[in-house]
């Protein structure tokens, strides 16, 4: 008989095999040209994806050591937890698509994945709207995506979106991933396209190694939140943008609410 964890990463696993690399912007107007390009490119339309979020393609470089070392341990996680065997580079320009795609071919790490650029391009004309850091995990992005549950909850139809594994458990000190997001959306600050961030923790999370990690969801939750307020206020010092809080509930691994944190309590 197969224990709950084992159970979890064979259903991680097996539900997902595309892995999207995207520049940051209006996810309103983004999500079906990504479904699109993806169908252009691998000939199926994808139910789900991870989804490797970055303020801007020009960054993910291996001179600039954090966002390239991100990318790539991210990119290890899709192919190690999730099964992934495609990846789709889907950026503001297609040369951009190309440059990022022969970089990640050449890297012996990732030689057994099918790399394709998208020959669509973004309109990167964007005006100031929220910011969305979100976890990369398949189970928030397609067909089973958060876009409805924010705009519902957060009141929000159009966001640029950051991802990274875990969200807020490695942005609580300077770490790697700490130091590629604060880049990112110091970036994105200062280009005026960013009027107030949230960070958006999830249920199960893999970075934390699982609802099956914690003694209760109580303490799972409280975990998230901890690291949500800490996280918080290191990006609202930096930027002077007001920060919100949130957690993604999943049940059956699709997201069903979003959970709003006041000083570390839970809104229902």
């Amino acid at each position: 008989m197969m224990s709950l964890t084992s159970d979890r990463e064979h259903q991680l696993a097996h539900s997902c095999d595309l892995t999207v690399i995207m520049e940051s912007g209006s996810q309103y107007r983004k999500k079906m040209r990504v479904e699109r390009a993806a169908q252009e490119a691998f000939g199926s339309w994808p139910e789900h994806y991870d989804t490797l979020a970055f303020a801007d393609m020009g960054m993910l470089r291996p001179e600039n050591v954090d966002a390239w070392e991100t990318l790539t341990t991210d990119l290890q996680t899709a192919i190690g937890l999730h099964g992934a065997e495609k990846v789709l580079v889907f950026g503001g320009a297609s040369r951009e698509n190309c440059r990022v795609a022969r970089l990640l071919k050449a890297d012996a790490r990732f030689s057994r994945l099918n790399i394709l650029p998208s020959r669509q391009e973004l309109d990167t004309s964007f005006t100031a709207r929220p910011l969305l850091i979100s976890c990369m995990d398949w189970r928030l992005h397609g067909n089973q995506t958060m876009t409805s549950l924010v705009a519902e909850r957060l009141c929000i139809k159009q966001f640029h979106l950051l991802t990274t594994a875990g969200v807020a458990k490695e942005l609580t000190s300077d770490t790697t991933r700490w130091r590629s997001v604060e880049q990112q959306v110091s970036y994105l600050t200062v280009s005026g396209l960013v009027n107030r961030i949230i960070l958006l923790n999830h249920d199960d999370c893999g970075k934390y190694g699982g609802s099956c990690a914690f003694e209760s969801a109580l303490q799972e939750r409280g975990t998230y939140a901890s690291h949500l307020a800490a996280a918080a206020e290191r990006l609202g010092t930096i930027t002077g943008l007001p920060v919100e809080k949130a957690i993604l509930e999943l049940r059956n691994n699709k997201p069903i609410r979003i959970l709003s944190i006041s000083d570390r309590h839970l809104i229902l």
